[in-house]
């Protein structure tokens, strides 16, 4: 009798444990998209959108991103946005660099032409601008004043992916593109710059 009372004490044992394995676990809604932030000592009012860096041949693409990114930016007023043609650059360069040591003299100089307390540098690394379209990029957020990165945002989006898929679709249905069928919009290289642009400012604040 010990026997099968322990036998029915260790069943009920592993059934009450083993319905932990059928619950459903939280799901990162953009598991491709990375983002780290570093607390600025001092407030971060004006921030200089750089030109987006990119291969020649995405350079369309880049500007059409950068500029979503920059619009996105300007509606979440976390801060105000100053948007940096290439000709205002002076002598600076727009490079991101992965070890965030940026060039002290460089940052000087945009803050004193431009005001302003921080600066964001990007890239796109990769964009396929036809069906089912893709792209990978990557931006830093630098505090001028110390000179160190304050925001990191990195991300994949592929369309062919049914997670970037499925919040692409609940974009169109939530923005105002005029598109009848979210197939349309799809293929709009636009609307694509459009919606990876919003889920990267959304990162960054």
């Amino acid at each position: 009798h010990m026997n099968n009372l322990l036998f029915f004490v260790a069943c009920i044992s592993f059934l009450l444990n083993g319905c932990k394995c059928f619950q459903p676990m939280p799901v990162d809604p953009t598991p491709n998209i990375g983002s780290q932030h570093q607390k600025a000592s001092q407030p971060i009012r004006r921030v200089a959108i750089l030109p987006m860096e990119s291969h020649l041949e995405e350079n369309d693409f880049a500007q059409r991103l950068r500029a979503s990114i920059v619009k996105s930016l300007r509606t979440s007023g976390a801060f105000e946005v100053i948007d940096i043609q290439p000709h205002e650059l002076g002598p600076c360069k727009t490079t991101v660099i992965r070890n965030g040591n940026y060039d002290e003299r460089q940052l000087n100089w945009l803050m004193k032409n431009h005001s302003v307390d921080a600066v964001m540098f990007s890239r796109l690394n990769h964009a396929r601008t036809v069906a089912p379209q893709s792209c990978t990029a990557i931006c830093h957020i630098v505090d001028g004043r110390e000179a160190f990165i304050i925001a990191t945002v990195e991300g994949a989006w592929d369309l062919s992916d049914q997670g970037d898929l499925t919040r692409f679709q609940k974009f169109i249905s939530l923005s105002s593109t005029n598109f009848v069928h979210s197939d349309l919009a799809k293929e709009s290289p636009q609307v694509m710059a459009e919606f990876v642009g919003k889920e990267i400012a959304m990162e960054i604040f």
